[in-house]
């Protein structure tokens, strides 16, 4: 489970028991936070060909909204950046 869904689990469970265990739970992300595959790609200085091969990997860390709508995580990004592609350096 990476960072960001362990924070948004706990934070769950937390308003989950402040107002009851039946009410809906939305826990958003910052808006900065939530990138389209080329923001991703600018952010790490990669191509966006790069990029879309990283997105196609099991294992990496996008979201599919449906057709030609993924995002990604910034926080989980730099997670697998920094786990499978040290030599790639992250910029702000």
């Amino acid at each position: 489970m990476t960072a960001t869904e362990q924070l948004a689990r706990s934070l769950e469970d937390m308003v989950r028991q402040m107002v009851g265990s039946a009410a809906p739970v939305i826990v958003q992300l910052p808006p900065e936070e939530v990138l389209t595959i080329p923001q991703m790609a600018k952010r790490l200085g990669i191509g966006k060909e790069t990029a879309y091969e990283w997105i196609a990997r099991p294992d990496f860390p996008v979201c599919d909204l449906g057709e030609r709508q993924k995002r990604v995580v910034w926080s989980d990004v730099v997670a697998w950046v920094r786990r499978h592609r040290p030599d790639v350096s992250i910029r702000a």
